[in-house]
């Protein structure tokens, strides 16, 4: 891979990065990944206590569950979106 390749892939990935923080926030709510995967709200948090970490992972604001963007992720990729 000669130096040029190396630094127009690394520009794509970079742009990626960018376009995935402009289409997620930092913390998602529970309501927006129900309303993509057609989980139930018991299924996500049964999910999130099994496999995350709270206060790191996910907390409770205000009466609201949020999650971090990575978690969210994980959990949209899991149901194959």
């Amino acid at each position: 891979m000669s130096s040029y390749e190396f630094i127009e892939l690394k520009n794509l990935i970079l742009e990626q990065k960018a376009f995935m923080a402009v289409l997620f926030p930092n913390k998602i709510s529970i309501s927006f990944v129900v309303e993509r995967t057609g989980m139930t709200r018991q299924g996500i948090n049964k999910r999130l206590t099994s496999n995350y970490k709270i206060d790191t992972d996910f907390w409770k604001e205000k009466g609201k569950i949020f999650m971090t963007k990575t978690v969210a992720l994980q959990i949209l990729n899991i149901k194959g979106y």
